[in-house]
């Protein structure tokens, strides 16, 4: 008498072939590759701009101390007037460039994570804490 063949259900589905799972594994694996590949860019991305910004950030200090310097020496109430104009506008720019490399540093994935990474490890040791207190007696 022939077995009857089961049918795969939406409750069972039928057992994945050792050929079907490693093909599933290279796609998930192509997957993860990928998304890393796609997160190394945005890092090289933000380090590139950290660095330019920061080579503008010196090359601002420097431009600021001449400035100074010009300004101390300068005798005519118009070439004075013009430098401290030059100042403030270099140090308008030197403050927004420490604000965009303070955001940088504080970047939406830097302190979230660490704060959840917190949260997890934190919650972790309570739950340890209490076990071990109830196993202790």
């Amino acid at each position: 008498m022939a077995r009857p063949q089961k049918r795969p259900t939406p409750d069972r589905p039928e057992p994945l072939s050792e050929e079907a799972e490693f093909a599933a594994f290279l796609m998930d694996l192509t997957r993860q590759v990928t998304e890393t590949e796609a997160e190394l860019a945005q890092v090289r991305s933000r380090l590139e701009q950290v660095g330019a910004d920061r080579a503008r950030r010196m090359a601002l200090g420097d431009r600021v101390e001449v400035v100074r310097a010009d300004l101390a020496r300068a005798r005519d109430q118009a070439v004075r007037d013009e430098l401290q104009a030059e100042l403030r506008t270099v140090q308008a720019q030197l403050a927004e460039i420490d604000l965009a490399l303070e955001s940088r540093l504080f970047a939406e994935s830097g302190l979230q994570e660490v704060f959840w990474q917190a949260v997890r490890f934190g919650s972790l040791g309570l739950v340890a804490g209490w076990l071990l207190k109830l196993w202790a007696g």
